[in-house]
């Protein structure tokens, strides 16, 4: 679970894995304890929303189903789910 994550914050917590090679494994290993925007491989962000678009279709599998395009986006939709957890879960701001 990304470090920051909450169910109710209205926020993605997105991270990025850019490609790298073996000799980068030991900053990789770093910017996963510590992720951050800032990271050389490894980015971490939160967003309400996150988009992309690709030269080539992007598999997607939304709930169960197949999906392609060339342009996605995610978005958080608050309170769109009732959720049972106790008051002092560490999921919840």
């Amino acid at each position: 679970m990304p470090p920051y994550a909450l169910i109710n914050d209205g926020l993605l917590d997105v991270i990025s894995i850019s490609e790298f090679k073996l000799r980068n494994i030991p900053q990789i290993l770093n910017e996963i304890k510590n992720p951050s925007i800032d990271g050389a491989f490894i980015k971490y962000i939160q967003t309400p929303w996150i988009e992309s678009e690709s030269e080539q279709p992007i598999p997607v599998n939304l709930d169960g189903e197949p999906y392609s395009s060339r342009k996605i986006r995610f978005e958080v939709v608050p309170e769109a789910i009732d959720l049972v957890l106790p008051k002092t879960s560490p999921c919840l701001k």
